[in-house]
């Protein structure tokens, strides 16, 4: 693996696969919520270790707007799961 996937769905609305630029955009344009400032809930639905990258899965809850967000990134080369893996 070589890139970071940092990829939005918003689930009330069914929409295609989305970066988080086009999200904020998504939630602006089609739910008319204000981005400046936002809060949310974060749940983590998924969290799968691999020896060089890590994965994740949250549902994102703003104003009762449900969104998945999906992130698989390579482990930093300072990870402590990278140096158990690798035993050293």
């Amino acid at each position: 693996m070589t890139e970071t996937v940092n990829a939005w769905w918003c689930e009330t609305c069914k929409s295609r696969e989305m970066n988080q630029a086009q999200m904020l955009e998504h939630l602006t344009e089609k739910h008319g919520i204000e981005t400046k400032g936002l809060q949310c809930n974060r749940r983590m639905l998924l969290h799968v270790d691999g020896d060089t990258w890590f994965s994740s899965k949250y549902e994102v809850t703003i104003n009762k707007i449900k969104l998945i967000n999906e992130c698989v990134s390579q482990r930093n080369e300072d990870d402590r799961m990278l140096k158990l893996y690798r035993r050293e």
